[in-house]
């Protein structure tokens, strides 16, 4: 029998996402909206792409139909843009030509992070009818961060609400469809085609149909059993004759809905556990179907000013960055253990040869090490009687001068280049093993370890001979 779209009497067909394919969704359905309607409601799967895109870029999340992850672009302190996937940040891609308004034939100078990232940009302009051609090159500059890059996350405001309020009815439609086009969901689905970017619609703000949920979702659903998994609950209470839903991001970012009355009905719930992270079906959703609505899902049991004065909402989000800092820790052993093997087998270069190439691949790894040095000298001697000159001396060992390619100054270049040498010399020791660690590796660029070398070796020696 042919489906007809939620939102109108039209034939349903179009094939949308159930879960958006920008944010990792990998399963469609075509019986829930009609062409127009899928289309009308793309800017509400745009506004959670351009929320979530940060988050999705440190996890390299794959949209669906893409052959890799979206990155983040981002400012720095001067104005220069950045992109990030992953641990990996570069200079970002220019702007399409027919943004950058190049007039055909003309020769224009363009930044780019990686040779790479120049071939992906330029087959993208080839398909918009643009070729393309490198007349000439600069010298290839690996530019340092001296100082954390800050990059500020923002999720919220109506428009991202309203968004969140579209993914529950689309599940809703998914898993109730008689129940989704029940003609008391009307006044949902009317809020869902407002545009706030208006004056009128403004106006029409409806509070509490969609809202922020301060509870740990770990006690609202249960543990999510994928690492950086989503969860949509999405149900009919018997009780009160109503449709809700209650939507996790990431575990992290949680969200109640009040889908609105339905007739008829039992208690009915299912749960959605979905992995942003898996390639392809089937191994993307974990479902179960329950005969009781058995969560709670009520405005007045949250608050987004007490999520704030609590600090319920930062602990979220810093558990979530702890748990992919460790991911990403885990995927660095993964990656040195893959170039172990290939040193190894056969073994290309000598110890010393391979070590120093490893340190010169990863220098912003060491740079960081010496700044952690640093930093950490200077705040053990922080209630000291030490010389105000020693202090100078450690906040100018890792400094930024953008007048170098590289971004660093001359004083730091020569620190840098000392710290490569001793964490090489770290590393030949640990490759002269019967079977060298890729752990070990990895903590002597990014741990402990290699911040114990680099205070030792090079920060400490600045301190005791400053006089000198």
């Amino acid at each position: 029998m042919a489906k007809i779209c939620i939102m109108c009497n039209e034939a349903a067909g179009s094939h949308e996402h159930v879960f958006p394919a920008a944010l990792g969704g990998r399963r469609t359905n075509k019986g829930i909206y009609c062409t127009t309607h899928n289309n009308g409601f793309g800017r509400h799967v745009a506004a959670l792409q351009n929320q979530l895109l940060m988050l999705n870029a440190i996890l390299m999340v794959r949209p669906d139909r893409h052959d890799g992850p979206k990155s983040f672009v981002f400012s720095d302190k001067d104005g220069g843009s950045l992109s990030m996937v992953g641990q990996n940040i570069q200079t970002a891609a220019p702007p399409p030509i027919e943004d950058l308004a190049i007039e055909p034939g003309a020769k224009v100078s363009l930044e780019f992070g990686s040779i790479e990232q120049y071939e992906h940009w330029r087959e993208a302009q080839k398909k918009n009818g643009w070729d393309v051609r490198a007349l000439s090159s600069g010298e290839i500059q690996r530019h340092h961060f001296a100082s954390p890059l800050k990059v500020q996350l923002a999720f919220g405001g109506k428009d991202a609400l309203q968004a969140v309020g579209y993914l529950a009815l689309t599940f809703f439609a998914q898993y109730f469809p008689v129940e989704a086009r029940q003609r008391g969901l009307d006044d949902f689905k009317d809020f869902l085609k407002l545009d706030f970017s208006k004056a009128e619609d403004e106006r029409k703000w409806t509070p509490n149909l969609v809202w922020w949920d301060g509870r740990d979702s770990e006690h609202v659903v249960s543990k999510n059993p994928f690492k950086f998994g989503h969860t949509v609950v999405v149900g009919t209470s018997g009780a009160s004759n109503r449709a809700y839903a209650y939507i996790s991001f990431f575990s992290s970012m949680n969200f109640g809905i009040d889908l609105g009355p339905v007739e008829n009905v039992s208690e009915s719930m299912v749960r959605v556990f979905i992995d942003p992270k898996a390639e392809k079906a089937p191994n993307d959703l974990d479902v179960m179907r329950s005969n009781t609505f058995s969560i709670e899902v009520a405005p007045e049991i949250s608050d987004l000013g007490e999520m704030i004065r609590s600090g319920s909402a930062q602990t979220a989000m810093s558990r979530f960055f702890a748990k992919a800092g460790a991911w990403h820790f885990d995927l660095f052993i993964e990656e040195i253990q893959d170039k172990i093997r290939g040193w190894e087998n056969p073994r290309s270069t000598e110890g010393g040869n391979f070590a120093e190439t490893l340190v010169e691949k990863y220098s912003q790894r060491v740079l960081n090490l010496l700044s952690e040095a640093s930093s950490g000298l200077r705040e053990h001697f922080a209630d000291t009687e030490l010389p105000k000159q020693l202090f100078t001396l450690l906040d100018n060992v890792v400094k930024s001068d953008d007048s170098q390619p590289n971004g660093l100054s001359a004083a730091t270049n020569a620190f840098l280049e000392l710290a490569k040498k001793e964490i090489a010399n770290a590393l030949k020791e640990e490759l002269g093993a019967q079977n060298p660690s890729a752990e070990r590796i990895v903590l002597l660029f990014a741990g402990g370890p290699g911040v114990a070398v680099i205070t030792e070796k090079i920060v400490l020696p600045i301190l005791l001979n400053w006089r000198r």
